[in-house]
Order: structure tokens, then sequence, then C-alpha cells
């Protein structure tokens, strides 16, 4: 992940904690929550970050955001979503067709 998000972008993307970060989530929740969790997080980045900016008066300035509280996020939905029986088929669905 981080070295692919640096070839695209050309900068650091990732941090190596944020790697950790995903490894063990994936030991934990397997490679299809370790999956949802970069892409719900990514997802909430980009909805979220924005107000965080616009609210709280020492991030205005920042261009670069800490990714490891959405990555976090998106492993609490995938936790909370998991048991939920029409979740999971609707993401073996979405999984099947990807791999």
């Amino acid at each position: 992940c981080a070295l692919a998000g640096k070839k695209i972008v050309r900068r650091e993307a990732l941090g190596w904690g944020d790697v950790k970060l995903i490894a063990g989530a994936g030991a934990m929740l397997g490679l299809r929550g370790a999956l949802f969790m970069v892409a719900a997080g990514s997802f909430s980045a980009l909805l979220l970050f924005p107000l965080v900016r616009l609210l709280i008066p020492k991030y205005r300035k920042r261009k670069t955001l800490k990714f490891g509280p959405f990555l976090a996020v998106g492993a609490l939905l995938y936790m909370a979503l998991d048991s939920n029986l029409l979740f999971r088929t609707w993401i073996q669905k979405i999984l099947s067709a990807v791999f």
C-alpha cells in the first residue's frame, strides 16, 4: 500500500504505522476485513477531513492528515456490519466480482 501510494502521488502517501495497522487488522479481520477497512477509511477521510479542517482551528492550515484514525473507523464499521447477514452476502458478491 505504501509503495503503491508513493508511486502514484510521487511522495509518501502512507506511513509505515498505517501499514502496520492494516496488517494487524488483516490478521484479526481477515483479508476481506482489511480491504473493507482501507476502502471505508479512505472514504471516511474524504468526507470527514474537510469538516475537521473547517471546525477545528489548529487543522485549518494543514494539507495532510493522520490516516490511522480513519482506518480505525473503517475497522469498527466492518466489525459492526459483519454481524449483519445481509452485509456479509453483499460484500462477498463485491469481492468475488473483484477477485
